[in-house]
């Protein structure tokens, strides 16, 4: 580890992290709070400016709520911001959307503003008493144009009186959407875009990953595929002496490698975070808890359709459990995984993140503890470390 550097006070939660590819001294983060960081300094220094402050919103009375994730514009050398947005034009009942924001790696007093368009407005009609018309919305770029992929889940269809999966599409880049509703109980995890321009999305069924991979998006026509997690359904124990859950995320992630200089190009990598076993346990606040959840790598060179044998990603002999994995490829088609790991302290609430790469997908490096002393869980009693993590 070079160096590292604190980035702002409470902002962890839901954190979203990028970097400019064509210059890697220009990062931004942002988290569910409104702290909005940047950095020209390749994150030695850090500059604060507030999201709500330096946006041009499309209309009065909302304002940024979180749930972020940020890729990279390269269109214009900047980045897109996607998240939830509150609207406070009733005080009382709050209601909850979906918004784009972008913007560039500068920052500080008498910086660009960010520009925001909204791509799930409030329902004019929506079912008492609910407030939230979209949740958990992920973000992908084709990397060939300008067009933008959202897949969110919670999305409200007024023709058909129900909350469903939807895709929300852009052709240009993020000024009007489209949206699609996507058949099927699947709990969206991730998306990519692989280098033919297709796109798939990945996520939980019945306790099972599966990639969508799409033939169409306007209309919204996909085949199914299996990935190798199985079983992703019940949660580890807190500490081994806990009868509690910790709850953390699984997974899946799914990549796509892009780079022309990668010898995988078009390669895709399935990252997920499973257990050896689930044991029934009286005690414990659900039925089951899963035993050793590891954290489990795999590729496919068919677009989705097999996938390699899994290959597990951290190296702890012990039954630590592994999980909270955040996945990258870089230029030359390495795999880098970070992922949230409690080998060290097991009997009680404190966790560590740690870091392992591969050249080729099959084996992996010697895992790297990345924090220099453990973190602990929620004082305030919550067992969730902050929804997810992320690396560049």
């Amino acid at each position: 580890i070079v160096y590292r550097t604190k980035i702002c006070d409470n902002c962890s939660w839901e954190l979203s992290f990028m970097g400019d590819p064509q210059d890697p001294q220009k990062l931004v983060h942002v988290s569910t709070s409104d702290a909005f960081m940047r950095s020209t300094t390749a994150g030695r220094s850090w500059i604060l400016d507030f999201i709500n402050t330096v946006t041009v919103y499309p209309r009065p009375n909302i304002a940024y709520r979180g749930d972020p994730k940020i890729v990279t514009a390269r269109n214009y050398g900047g980045f897109y911001l996607s998240a939830l947005f509150s609207d406070f034009t009733d005080p009382a009942r709050q209601k909850t959307g979906g918004i784009l924001y972008k913007g560039g790696y500068s920052g500080g007093p008498g910086s660009a503003n960010l520009n925001a368009s909204i791509f799930q407005d409030i329902p004019a009609n929506p079912p008492p008493p609910n407030l939230l018309f979209a949740d958990y919305e992920k973000l992908a770029v084709d990397p060939q144009s300008s067009s933008l992929y959202i897949a969110a889940g919670h999305v409200w269809f007024e023709n058909l009186q129900s909350f469903e999966n939807a895709l929300y599409i852009s052709p240009d880049a993020g000024i009007t959407f489209a949206r699609e509703r996507l058949i099927g109980n699947l709990a969206i995890e991730s998306i990519a875009v692989g280098s033919d321009r297709t796109l798939y999305v990945a996520g939980n069924q019945g306790g099972d990953g599966k990639i969508l991979r799409f033939r169409s998006v306007q209309p919204a026509i996909f085949d199914t595929y299996q990935l190798p997690s199985r079983e992703m359904m019940w949660p580890p124990k807190i500490s081994t002496n806990s009868n509690r859950a910790w709850f953390g995320f699984m997974g899946p992630e799914i990549i796509a490698d892009n780079s022309a200089q990668s010898p995988y190009r078009g390669r895709l990598y399935g990252v997920w975070a499973q257990a050896e076993k689930y044991v029934a346990d009286a005690n414990f606040e659900y039925p089951y808890y899963g035993f050793n959840f590891n954290v489990f790598a795999s590729y496919s060179d068919n677009r989705g359709e097999t996938w390699s044998l899994p290959i597990k990603v951290n190296d702890d002999v012990g039954t630590g459990d592994q999980f909270f994995p955040s996945a990258r490829v870089d230029d030359l088609g390495r795999l880098h995984i970070a992922f949230v790991d409690h080998r060290n302290n097991q009997a009680s609430s404190l966790f560590d993140v740690y870091y392992a790469y591969s050249s080729d997908g099959a084996r992996f490096s010697r895992n790297i503890r990345v924090t220099d002393i453990p973190t602990a869980n929620d004082p305030s009693g919550g067992r969730t470390i902050g929804d997810y993590l992320d690396m560049v």
